[in-house]
């Protein structure tokens, strides 16, 4: 893989889940949480439902990094937030299917799942549009066309 991949890739993933963090270390705050636990809570909140969707994400950003080196920045960020709510989706639907019928815990499951997919939606948004207009900067544009 080329440089410019390498970085695309590590960018989108490592500023996604940092900002999706903050964000959810803010909900936990929110709730009144202790200052010493928001820590833990945020990331068993964030990551411990999302695991099969992180993992299917960066497996597409890598792919998606991959397959449309050559393509536009507009492109790119349509095809990685797409991939991200491909798999949130994917990971909620799992969710839904693993979790017992009749245990009365079917919409709270499913719920977690969804608010933390949705957090971290918010977090790739921040992710991949910081990554293909600030990190990468756009190809073709000179320093006296910005």
């Amino acid at each position: 893989m080329g440089k410019r991949i390498t970085i695309e890739i590590v960018s989108i993933l490592g500023i996604s889940l940092a900002a999706a963090y903050a964000i959810m270390l803010g909900v936990v705050l929110a709730f009144g949480t202790a200052l010493s636990d928001a820590f833990g809570e945020a990331a068993r909140f964030l990551f411990g439902p999302l695991v099969a969707g992180i993992a299917l994400w960066t497996l597409l950003v890598i792919v998606l990094a991959i397959t449309l080196r050559r393509r536009g920045e507009g492109v790119r960020i349509a095809a990685h937030l797409g991939a991200a709510l491909l798999a949130v989706l994917l990971n909620v639907a799992l969710y839904a299917a693993i979790v017992p019928p009749g245990s009365g815990m079917e919409q709270l499951i499913v719920g977690i799942a969804a608010g933390a997919g949705a957090i971290l939606l918010l977090g790739a948004i921040v992710g991949v549009v910081v990554t293909e207009l600030v990190v990468l900067r756009p190809r073709g544009r000179t320093a006296a066309a910005r």
